[in-house]
């Protein structure tokens, strides 16, 4: 019994920076919902979406879940299969081959997200990550803020994206009604009403529209927890700089802490990483691929001198395809960098190795173990790690995309 005391890390005073006795009520499931997913939080009361819920798991929730399914993406499938049976005999490559490519990779996105947001629902993927974010920050008596990233910097990053997103539809819509004659005396199908005829062109777009509004919401759902996740690993490696370098007379008991809220955050970023990296994954690689053929579509424009609007149409999807893609990678290579740095303040910490503590020496082992261990992070196209290098990568990716595909043929 002596001895089991003695092996107890005592907690000292500085460790704790203050109780809150009321935590339950301040930091509840709802208040770290609405403090994480705050820019779409009023979305999802607004609409009564069942997101932050646990899902029901009867028969007739099923069928009702499935029905709604269908009324929501079945138009935008109709009209994607309709628009492929309309402009499968283009040319691969050629101008207006790319050029619908970009439309019908928009209204996939919509497609996916649905599919995929059914799937990891199945689990109560929102629900489950709530309480797993929860108990982790009631671990962190050293911080007792609910989130750690800036609500500003987000805010302003979901305004531009939804901003660039609605303005890509609206004024490829309000082209597409402008020339709508022209583009019907040319054949080009993809650019005229799906229906009828022109007085039938805004069914069109509210189609188009809706698309987009549905890939945004799932965008800003997976953008917000990604956020969370970084502001995680970003607060625990700068409070394990701290601790371990600067307070070397408590490492034990510090290293103990640290090594119990390691385990949950790791679990937190697996969890968050493989649930979301499939639809993620697939926003990235179709953001190269509008990129690549609207520059090759731009570039055929830039030839022919045509500017204006018609330009501007197709160089918007570029901007939009940048944004994503840097929105989505940055949270998850800032992520992976901070992880990395946690095993730079392990190992180099004088402290826990001279003089040799056995202790001291398995604990930190087995967190550097698990930083190299873990699957922590997906991967591009099955291929490529998504770490702290996937930016450059994917630029360069990008670039060479480009000049091999050139410039598209009219």
């Amino acid at each position: 019994m002596e001895n089991n005391k003695k092996s107890q890390p005592s907690v000292m005073e500085s460790d704790i920076l203050f109780v809150d006795d009321n935590i339950e009520k301040h930091y509840g499931e709802e208040f770290i919902c609405k403090e994480v997913y705050f820019p779409i939080y009023w979305l999802v009361n607004f609409l009564g979406l069942p997101t932050f819920q646990t899902q029901k798991k009867s028969g007739c929730s099923k069928l009702l879940k499935l029905f709604l399914t269908l009324i929501t993406i079945g138009p935008i499938i109709a009209f994607f299969i309709y628009n492929i049976v309309l402009t499968h005999h283009y040319q691969i490559l050629s101008l207006h081959w790319a050029h619908s490519f970009v439309y019908n990779t928009l209204l996939i996105n919509a497609i996916l997200g649905v599919i995929m947001y059914n799937g990891i629902q199945k689990f109560d993927f929102f629900k489950t990550f709530i309480i797993k974010f929860k108990d982790y920050r009631e671990m962190d008596t050293c911080n007792r803020r609910a989130i750690n990233f800036s609500k500003t910097s987000a805010m302003i990053k979901i305004l531009i994206l939804w901003i660039v997103y609605i303005s890509c539809a609206i004024i490829t819509c309000t082209i597409n009604y402008t020339n709508y004659e022209i583009n019907e005396e040319k054949k080009i199908t993809y650019k005229i009403s799906k229906f009828f005829n022109k007085q039938t062109f805004f069914l069109d777009t509210f189609i188009i529209i809706f698309a987009n509004i549905l890939t945004l919401f799932f965008i800003s759902l997976y953008l917000c927890t990604y956020w969370a996740i970084q502001g995680e690993t970003s607060n625990f490696s700068s409070q394990a700089k701290r601790l371990l370098d600067q307070d070397c007379v408590n490492a034990r008991t510090n290293l103990i802490s640290l090594s119990m809220r390691h385990t949950k955050l790791m679990e937190l970023v697996s969890f968050v990483n493989e649930s979301l990296d499939k639809y993620t994954n697939i926003l990235v690689f179709h953001s190269i691929l509008i990129t690549v053929f609207s520059i090759s579509v731009v570039r055929n424009y830039s030839l022919a001198e045509i500017g204006g609007f018609e330009k501007f149409e197709v160089q918007l999807p570029i901007l939009l395809c940048i944004l994503v893609a840097v929105f989505i990678l940055s949270p998850i290579a800032s992520s992976h960098d901070n992880i990395l740095k946690d095993k730079n303040t392990i190992l180099f910490n004088n402290a826990l190795f001279h003089p040799y503590n056995a202790e001291l020496h398995s604990i930190s082992s087995s967190m550097i173990q698990r930083i190299e261990s873990a699957t922590y992070t997906g991967r591009l196209v099955h291929l490529i790690p998504v770490n702290e290098l996937i930016l450059p990568i994917v630029v360069l990716a990008t670039i060479f995309l480009s000049i091999l595909v050139g410039i598209a043929p009219n």
